[in-house]
C-alpha cells in the first residue's frame, strides 16, 4: 500500500489545476489513489484533463473525516454557521478565478 502525505497546498489554475489528480478532506489535499481518469468536453471530445478518483480507501476515510468534521459543526452557534455560508456565497458570487480562503 502506498502512503501519500497530504499538503494544504492548492492547485494553481489553467495546466496545472488540469493535471492535478487531488482530493480534499481533513484539510488537506491528497492524491487520489483510485486511477486518473480523463474529462473530455462533451462538444469536441477533447480531453480537457484528468482527474484523481477516490479508491475505496479514500471513500472510507473521507466519511470519517465528514463525521468528525459534523461534529465539530454541530457545536458552532447558528450566527456562525450562517457566517460561514454567506462567505462561501460571495467567493461564488465573485466568479471564478484563484482559489482562496475566506477569512
Amino acid at each position: 500500500m502506498t502512503t501519500t502525505t497530504p499538503t494544504t497546498a492548492v492547485p494553481a489554475s489553467g495546466d496545472a489545476l488540469a493535471a492535478w489528480h487531488g482530493l480534499l478532506f481533513d484539510g488537506a489535499w491528497r492524491p487520489g489513489r483510485g486511477g486518473t481518469p480523463e474529462v473530455t468536453a462533451p462538444a469536441t471530445g477533447e480531453v480537457i484533463a484528468t482527474v484523481g478518483a477516490a479508491s475505496p480507501a479514500d471513500v472510507g476515510q473521507a466519511v470519517e473525516s465528514a463525521a468528525r468534521a459534523q461534529r465539530d459543526w454541530a457545536r458552532l452557534p447558528y450566527d456562525r454557521r450562517a457566517d460561514v455560508f454567506r462567505r462561501a456565497a460571495a467567493l461564488l458570487e465573485a466568479g471564478p478565478g484563484q482559489p482562496t480562503r475566506a477569512g
